[in-house]
């Protein structure tokens, strides 16, 4: 290559560049790169990019965490994937092509060492080897030489397009995914003819081979006999649902309008599957409990939507979805029903077994069944404090800890009412009182740190300055010597300076 043709090449190695991605963890690490495949937001990556991720959920491309997974190989045998983020549309996507004669390659990727905003990397192919390597084995794998040490290849850099100029069209192709380093020179990927099969049913026109249109025939007939390629008919892939399913469910707790964008795209690109009914029954109920006041006619159609299901297949996730909309829509018994059906199923997974327990025993909570809410959700408490948690979660309160600290929280309410209802009752009495105080110790230790326990302690006693002016029967309870010698232990326990107004009434 010329000095003036190589000049060319690398001004439009700009574009090369613009189609590459940077993939990101939850926690905002780079643990790979990607690059743009189709105008509809395509992108191919390395499989264990996505698992060193955490999974599809837990990925983000170029910050957008909207991401469908629509293949992903075994990282030993077939280490690609090939992704979309659905509110990206681009029109700088990679042409790819079959290897040609021109054996200098350059590739753009980012790496957490050293350049985290990407860096080109220059070489040359060796050629075309079989792997033996343990995590490539057998694999027809492309040999790269870097030009220096300067240039090695790094972690973060793996998923990056190796790409080849074409002189004649003046653009840069892509001929194999970047997917290891190989001493401090050396580099390993795989060639772009492993993606084929994954590309075809995205866009056949993105395949610029000199035969294109006798190679995608063959591969698509193939496809199509053995079951690969989908039909407009057929339902999708148990792989591409859960992608869809797993990326709905984050955007949910993070951006409700692209949910809902995704939603409405899951159902047109998988009509003749029903998972796409549930997502968006959980969508509308989240727009109904964002809705001030809470809509009532959003959660009927959400509640529509689960039915809809439920009338046509027996989907514990649909069932779990009415059953919540009932709880907000003030229909626990009719909740109850529906949750007590799932809790029943032995194959339940556990977090969902935790949201059910959770659920029915606030339904009972709400109803003033006193006695089966503290079932549940003493149940519920058991099987996390079981699992433990990290103080980390206290902070980011994660689901799990959520349920748990709530269900505390509410059986010590429970605990409060019977104690109160049952003073008559010595042995009830100091049954309910021993249940009062340790769930408030379990609060105080487990759930809260050390700045919260003060203020938590604290509300108790501005409940006891309360009770004094209330009407209110049960607050007659905090009034108490038990109950205020208790709030008092409490403050010994954790060695914190009792406030002035409960000093009077400490008898320790």
């Amino acid at each position: 290559m010329n000095s003036r043709a190589r000049k060319q090449a690398f001004k439009s190695f700009e574009a090369v560049k613009r189609a590459t991605l940077k993939i990101c963890n939850s926690a905002g690490e780079i643990i790979g790169t990607g690059f743009s495949v189709s105008a509809e937001g395509h992108f191919v990556t390395c499989a264990h990019v996505v698992e060193d991720a955490g999974g599809i959920g837990k990925l983000s491309a170029n910050g957008s965490v909207g991401i469908v997974q629509h293949y992903k190989g075994d990282p030993n045998q077939d280490d690609i994937a090939l992704l979309q983020v659905i509110d990206h549309k681009s029109p700088i996507f990679l042409y790819l092509v079959d290897l040609p004669e021109e054996q200098t390659f350059l590739c753009f990727g980012f790496s957490n060492e050293t350049y985290r905003d990407g860096a080109p990397i220059e070489g040359r192919i060796v050629g075309l080897a079989t792997s033996t390597d343990s995590t490539l084995l057998n694999q027809r794998v492309l040999r790269l030489v870097t030009e220096g040490d300067s240039q090695a290849i790094k972690g973060g850099q793996s998923g990056a397009a190796v790409c080849v100029y074409n002189a004649k069209k003046k653009q840069w192709q892509a001929v194999g995914i970047l997917v290891a380093s190989e001493g401090e020179n050396g580099g390993i990927a795989l060639p772009i003819t492993n993606a084929v099969r994954q590309l075809i049913p995205i866009n056949p026109n993105i395949l610029r081979w000199k035969i294109a249109k006798i190679i995608i025939g063959i591969i698509a007939i193939s496809l199509i006999s053995s079951g690969i390629l989908w039909l407009p008919l057929r339902k999708c892939p148990d792989e591409k649902l859960l992608s869809f399913s797993t990326s709905i469910d984050t955007l949910l707790k993070t951006d409700l309008s692209k949910a809902s964008d995704f939603s409405d795209r899951f159902v047109k690109e998988c009509p003749y599957n029903l998972e796409p009914l549930i997502s968006q029954g959980f969508v509308i109920r989240e727009k109904a409990n964002q809705s001030r006041p809470r809509s009532q006619t959003l959660l009927e159609d959400a509640k529509r939507k689960f039915l809809d299901v439920l009338n046509q297949s027996d989907s514990q996730i649909a069932r779990y979805g009415l059953g919540i909309t009932l709880i907000e829509m003030g229909d626990y018994q009719k909740a109850i029903e529906y949750l007590q059906k799932i809790k029943n199923d032995d194959t339940l997974d556990e977090n969902l077994k935790i949201k059910v327990g959770f659920e029915i025993g606030y339904s009972y909570w709400k109803l003033k069944s006193y006695k089966e809410s503290q079932s549940y959700l003493d149940n519920v408490a058991q099987i996390i404090q079981k699992q433990g948690f990290q103080w980390n979660e206290i902070n980011s309160k994660t689901e799990r800890f959520t349920y748990y600290q709530q269900s505390l929280r509410i059986l010590i309410d429970i605990s409060e009412n019977l104690w109160y209802e049952n003073q008559e009752n010595k042995i009830k009495k100091a049954q309910y009182y021993d249940n009062y105080k340790k769930y408030t110790e379990i609060v105080l230790k487990e759930t809260l740190l050390p700045d919260g326990r003060k203020l938590y302690l604290n509300s108790l006693v501005d409940s006891i300055d309360y009770s004094k002016r209330s009407g209110n029967i049960l607050n007659d309870l905090r009034l108490t010597n038990e109950y205020q010698n208790m709030i008092c232990s409490f403050y010994k326990t954790y060695n914190l300076d009792k406030p002035a107004k409960i000093v009077n009434y400490c008898k320790l």
